[in-house]
C-alpha cells in the first residue's frame, strides 16, 4: 500500500515531462502566451471587436446571407437553431377580450 502514492507521483511526473509541461520558470502562465516556434510569428494587433469588424461589415453580411441561401449545411444549422429557440411549430394561443370587442360567445 505504501508504494501506490509513489507510483502515482512517478506517473504524474512522467506525464508532465512527456507533455512538455515541466520547465518551471521557463513556462509561461498560458502556453499560448509563450514564444515557442509555432507561435513565434503570430503577433495579432490589439483592437476592439468593433474596430475588427465594422470596416468589413457589409462584406461579412453579404457573404453570410449568401451562405444562408445557397449552402445546405449552413441553412440546416440555422433552421436547427431557430427550432431550438422558438420551437418547431408555432401555435396561435391568443385570448381576446370578447366583451371589450363587443362579441358574445
Amino acid at each position: 500500500m505504501a508504494g501506490i502514492p509513489s507510483l502515482i507521483s512517478k506517473g504524474w511526473r512522467s506525464a508532465v515531462s512527456v507533455l512538455g509541461l515541466g520547465g518551471g520558470a521557463q513556462m509561461s502562465a498560458h502556453q499560448a502566451a509563450g514564444n515557442s516556434l509555432p507561435l513565434m510569428n503570430w503577433n495579432p494587433v490589439r483592437a476592439s471587436a468593433d474596430a475588427d469588424t465594422l470596416p468589413d461589415l457589409s462584406t461579412l453580411t453579404a457573404r453570410s446571407r449568401d451562405l444562408a441561401r445557397n449552402n445546405g449545411l449552413i441553412a440546416g444549422g440555422m433552421q436547427t437553431l431557430r427550432d431550438n429557440i422558438v420551437g418547431a411549430t408555432l401555435r396561435l394561443s391568443a385570448t381576446p377580450d370578447y366583451r371589450l370587442l363587443g362579441l358574445m360567445l
